[in-house]
């Protein structure tokens, strides 16, 4: 242990000793040179040199003696360097009274140097015991709480009081004021040289501190993520752009006189001998084009509504010519006019489209194949944003007039015109060049009406329930129910019968490579069958693009029903007659519905039935919930069960037909 003593420097028969902790003890005492002060004598603050903390009355105050306490040693030629100095200075603050005198901070810094001294040039000496001493506690802490082993000054002094009989004794008032000293250390991490590391001394601390230091951090960061939330929750929705604003939550019942219409096109030559008969596709594209005032945005996979588009020939074309005629005066008359359609993969005719671009329409295609590995396959019409118009039928002639096609118009429905516009502006948003899909949507784009809270309005004066899916789920934003997920909603809702009537049906991703299997939908009727009894009729279009893996696939469900099960699953394929010259004309001549109809609810959508058209492929549905007899529901099984009926209609063991038709699968 490394002892220096001052014993007439600081106050009459008083002195500061500083221990520090080592492996041998050596004491070194420093006599000065001018005798002991009196109390009271005013002497003493004058023997201190502020600058270094040195005795000013000459080497021999720094005299060490040999160890057996006789002779003289080798005085020491200057004190330690100024660096050293500072830091000693800096790290013991010593304040206090002692009697009448005060200790000046410059006593406590020569006591820290004189330490130094001993340590680093002292020699071992016996001394009497100090009376006050600042010691180090028995193991080095750290101001946090943690055991370390410094440097030199990464320890604190600790003082402590020390008594000896064999020192002059004080005064009694002297010793009573002196106990009753206060003396304070101020710790202060330091950084010493490497040749000026000494060994020091540490704080300890109060069991109860680190719990203290760690109920305040706590509480720190709680109040941190409390002021952080209440940012977001009161600054976030002032600094979002308007187009990203929170949009108004609506009335879910809609007032409006919504008027809806069952529209269909059938093919030249087809006739039913029994059913309902419907207003043509034509007809209400021209009715809706006449009513137009401000807009119409139309959504669709391409267009060819003339001859020129399929290098044909046909009569049966002039009403899709007579569309395109109509569409090309509505910009001229103030009518804005917006096309969002598939960007084609290959060669595709333009010249529909570039007619519409010269009259003053607005045209953009949407890449699906880039954003999703799909197309845009929907197909629909929003007037004034009050009328609409969604179904199978593309913008193509053959639609019109060569394609057996059914969808809805629905009249003086902004409600749902409103809302069918959201999906609109989503494709115009992605026909933008270099455009994607946005991760979560703006809340523009966001509906409130889906399959948990449809929209309540009356259709023809019939309580309905009503809302508008949409596919892929990536193009779903917020509160859009998707597709597929409408759809089986309502295969699992029924509870008396599910028919259906598309074109296509395949449980597999059809444009997938390789392909996989993908049996949501067939899952789910052959589940409503087995589980709840229910009645499923499937009718599927059969021509000569069907696709040969569609026949054992309906076989297979088909042959849930036998005399012994009772299960009541049928299929049938339904194939349009044509005649030489319809034959020749391509891609035309099939059944494109696409619908369901429930005990409990109508689908008309825009979709195949196969995997890629819900996962992949831009469409989209109405859906519309009615429990009266009467109403859109009632129209659209009245239609199915007349195609069902109908000659068209044939069973998949049908032993063949006449000559005049196309199937590929008879």
């Amino acid at each position: 242990m490394h002892t220096y003593t001052r014993p007439a420097c600081l106050s009459p028969a008083s002195c500061i000793t500083l221990i520090h902790t080592h492996t041998h003890t050596h004491t070194v005492t420093q006599p000065c040179a001018h005798p002991p002060t009196q109390p009271g004598s005013g002497r003493e603050p004058s023997v201190w040199d502020l600058q270094t903390g040195w005795p000013k009355w000459g080497e021999d105050c720094f005299v060490p003696r040999g160890r057996d306490g006789s002779g003289v040693g080798t005085p020491l030629s200057s004190p330690p360097p100024p660096s050293l100095q500072a830091r000693l200075r800096s790290a013991v603050v010593l304040r206090g009274r002692c009697g009448q005198a005060q200790i000046p901070p410059s006593v406590a810094a020569a006591a820290a140097t004189a330490a130094a001294a001993a340590w680093r040039w002292g020699q071992p000496l016996t001394d009497p015991a100090p009376r006050l001493s600042l010691e180090p506690p028995a193991r080095p802490v750290s101001p946090f709480g943690r055991r370390k082993a410094s440097g030199a000054f990464g320890r604190t002094l600790l003082p402590v009081w020390r008594e000896s009989s064999s020192f002059i004794p004080l005064p009694d008032p002297a010793r009573v004021q002196l106990r009753k000293m206060k003396l304070h250390t101020v710790y202060q991490q330091l950084k010493p040289r490497p040749e000026e590391q000494l060994p020091s001394p540490a704080v300890s601390r109060k069991p109860g501190d680190k719990k203290v230091r760690w109920v305040l951090l706590i509480m720190t960061l709680t109040a941190m993520g409390l002021g952080a939330l209440l940012t977001q929750l009161l600054l976030w929705p002032r600094l979002r752009t308007p187009q990203e604003g929170t949009q108004p939550l609506p009335n879910s019942i809609c007032e409006d006189p919504c008027q809806i219409v069952l529209v269909e096109s059938i093919p030249e030559g087809l006739t039913f001998p029994k059913g309902p008969i419907h207003p043509s596709i034509s007809q209400a594209w021209l009715d809706l084009m006449a009513g137009a005032q401000r807009s119409l945005d139309i959504a669709s996979f391409y267009w060819t509504l003339t001859n020129n588009d399929t290098q044909t020939q046909e009569p049966s074309a002039q009403q899709g010519e007579e569309i395109l005629r109509q569409l090309q005066s509505l910009a001229p008359r103030g009518v804005s006019v917006r096309v969002a359609v598939s960007k084609p993969r290959g060669p595709q005719p333009q010249a529909d489209l570039q007619s519409l671009l010269k009259s003053g329409a607005q045209v953009r295609m949407v890449d699906m194949q880039k954003l999703t590995h799909g197309v845009l396959h929907t197909k629909f019409w929003v007037v004034d944003q009050t009328h609409i118009y969604i179904g199978s039928a593309n913008m193509d002639w053959r639609s019109l007039t060569q394609v057996k096609e059914l969808g809805v118009v629905v009249y003086n429905c902004s409600c749902l015109a409103q809302d069918l516009a959201k999906v609109f502006e989503a494709y115009w948003y992605l026909g933008r060049p270099d455009s994607s899909i946005p991760s979560p949507w703006p809340d523009n784009y966001t509906t409130h009406y889906n399959l948990e809270t449809p929209m309540e309005l009356r259709l023809n004066g019939t309580p309905s329930q009503a809302f508008l899916s949409s596919a892929p789920p990536s193009l779903c934003p917020g509160g859009r129910t998707p597709d597929l997920r409408a759809l089986l909603s309502l295969v699992n809702d029924a509870r008396d019968f599910v028919y259906v009537a598309v074109m296509n049906y395949l449980p597999i991703m059809e444009y997938s490579h390789p392909r996989r299997f993908w049996p949501a939908i067939d899952d789910a009727l052959r589940r409503a069958a087995f589980e709840r009894g229910v009645r499923v009729r499937l009718l599927v279009s059969c021509w000569g693009h069907s696709e040969p893996a569609l026949r054992p696939f309906l076989m297979s469900l088909a042959a849930l029903q036998d005399n012994h099960t009772h299960y009541d699953v049928q299929v049938k394929l339904f194939v349009v007659p044509s005649n030489e010259a319809q034959a020749r004309i391509p891609y035309a001549r099939v059944n494109h519905n696409k619908y369901m109809v429930t005990d409990r609810a109508a689908y008309v959508g825009t979709s195949n039935w196969s995997g890629n058209y819900f996962t992949q492929t831009a469409g989209s549905a109405l859906v519309v919930n009615q429990s009266q007899a009467s109403g859109l529901r009632t129209q659209l099984e009245a239609v199915f069960l007349r195609d069902w009926a109908s000659p068209y209609s044939h069973e998949l063991d049908s032993p063949g037909l006449v000559e005049g038709h196309s199937c590929r699968l008879l």
